[in-house]
């Protein structure tokens, strides 16, 4: 009988904080596809981003605004 989600958890965190990365990025490989390939993707869609602010077409909103915002939904 395989090991149920539970038991294979209660495995792995008996593994050393190195061996249980290792082995999360060989899970993540399994459903992301290759890492390098999305890393590559996503600092392209930044530079698409930051392209559009340098040109005004993307509002930026303050830091400082920004966090205030997400404590008072937070507090909601």
């Amino acid at each position: 009988m395989p090991m149920t989600k539970e038991e294979i958890f209660s495995e792995a965190m008996a593994l050393e904080p190195q061996e249980r990365e290792a082995l999360a990025e060989q899970l993540l490989l399994t459903v992301n596809g290759d890492r390098a390939a999305i890393e590559a993707a996503w600092v392209e869609e930044c530079k698409l981003r930051m392209e559009a602010v340098d040109r005004g077409e993307l509002p930026v909103v303050p830091g400082d605004e920004v966090m205030r915002n997400l404590r008072n939904r937070l507090r909601k």
